[in-house]
């Protein structure tokens, strides 16, 4: 059931939701994307729960950014374990629209940490060996969103916030990400893939997020 709402429409997989999809929703996209405020907003238009990434809770973290080399593999490895967790708990409860994915930490996160030199390729090749068996296992998404805005607007909400572990970032790294989660969903075929403009719409206008909250139940009809 395609969609075509500009600037939200479908960039790819299948035209129906898969069956064992389980009303869960992913909400994927780039640092400062307006992920978890699109996560939040359709959480409760569409009375699903609301899964929210959990930086803060990743003792890595701020050392990650404080030395990537050191640290990206355990950091990675945190995130892909909490996120496989939570794709487990939303498909045993029902359904949830979920910030984030287990499929970004990996495929997304492990390529471009590589190409910027923070993950050495033996260090890239045992992420993927030891996280593979588990994302290959779990069952698919119903639908995934995916959230953009140009790099250059990214810094800037960046910037803003002021967070301190995300003083490093550069726009190389974000560009890197924004493109790598791209092609990979570009590729995915076991669920729809919309894409939402996030500089385009105000995720915090309440009529925007009808307006994706209305097309997305279009893909799960128990919530039509």
């Amino acid at each position: 059931m395609a969609t075509d709402i500009p600037p939200l429409h479908q960039i790819a997989g299948p035209a129906e939701a898969p069956s064992d999809g389980e009303n869960h929703i992913v909400v994927a996209g780039t640092i400062a994307a307006g992920k978890t405020t699109l996560t939040e907003g359709l959480a409760s238009r569409l009375g699903l729960p609301a899964v929210i990434e959990r930086p803060g809770a990743n003792p890595f973290l701020e050392r990650f950014y404080e030395d990537r080399r050191r640290w990206a593999l355990a950091s990675q490895l945190w995130f892909t374990t909490d996120s496989a967790r939570q794709h487990v708990e939303i498909h045993r409860t029902r359904g949830a629209v979920q910030d984030h994915s287990v499929y970004e930490n990996v495929h997304v996160f492990g390529p471009a940490l590589a190409a910027h030199g923070a993950l050495a390729e033996d260090e890239w090749e045992l992420l993927l060996a030891a996280t593979e068996p588990v994302i290959e296992s779990l069952p698919p998404p119903s639908v995934v969103v995916l959230v953009e805005a140009p790099v250059e607007i990214l810094m800037e909400r960046i910037n803003a916030r002021g967070r301190a572990y995300e003083a490093d970032i550069d726009h190389d790294y974000l560009a890197e990400l924004t493109d790598t989660r791209r092609r990979f969903f570009e590729r995915w075929d076991r669920s729809p893939v919309l894409r939402v403009d996030s500089a385009a719409l105000d995720l915090r206008r309440s009529d925007q997020a009808d307006t994706i909250a209305r097309a997305l139940a279009e893909y799960l009809p128990d919530l039509a």
